[in-house]
């Protein structure tokens, strides 16, 4: 079996994907139901919610409508692919990171996203990473058992997590999966929208 059944019944070629495969409502639904962290953090934590975190990081900067595109769909290919964890992806080696950017390439063909991803690739990386410090502060435990203090993760270095963020507190921990899932649909149609009307300005202004 070399492909994957989504949830409108499509069946996805896990090896060789095609253009026809990418479907924004299959990337959020899935999206909103992987966990991140292999499933040990202290409560389930999405690959959805955590996009939305990072998205939220990028508003926070400043950064355009384009890069905030950008950001939000940055982990989109783990709809498809799940996500690995840090470890794992290193064992799984080159064919691993190969089979993962030919489904983001073709991602951002579908929704136009090649130039962002290239332009922002740093300011992607910057909001991904601000969000995983918050994550790790508030949903992973910050010592051993017998106390001593967890290793340092090196990716970490210069980025401290949010203030006034609690990702512990109840409205976020106990929103339901689909919560996640209709939330990252709103923000992709709303960013998509407002990229459009900033191109036809644009072209009218030409």
């Amino acid at each position: 079996m070399t492909w994957m059944t989504l949830f409108n019944g499509h069946e996805a070629p896990v090896l060789h994907p095609r253009l026809s495969d990418i479907n924004i409502e299959h990337i959020a639904h899935a999206l909103s139901q992987i966990n991140r962290f292999n499933g040990s953090a202290c409560r389930p934590y999405s690959v959805a919610e955590h996009s939305i975190l990072a998205l939220h990081v990028s508003r926070m900067l400043g950064l355009s409508v384009h890069a905030q595109l950008a950001v939000l769909m940055h982990d989109a290919q783990e709809a498809y692919l799940g996500d690995w964890i840090y470890p794992i992806k290193q064992e799984l080696g080159p064919r691993a990171k190969a089979l993962e950017l030919h489904w983001e390439q073709l991602i951002n063909v579908t929704f136009s996203l090649t130039t962002h991803k290239h332009i922002y690739r740093q300011d992607i990386v910057r909001c991904d990473r601000i969000a995983l410090a918050t994550e790790r502060r508030d949903l992973l435990p910050s010592t051993q058992p017998d106390g001593t203090p967890l290793t340092p993760w090196d990716i970490l270095a210069g980025h401290e997590p949010l203030s006034g963020i609690d990702l512990l507190a109840p409205e976020v921990a106990y929103a339901p999966w689909h919560h996640w899932r209709d939330r990252f649909l709103s923000e992709f149609n709303d960013l998509m929208d407002e990229r459009q009307s900033i191109i036809h300005a644009r072209l009218g202004a030409a």
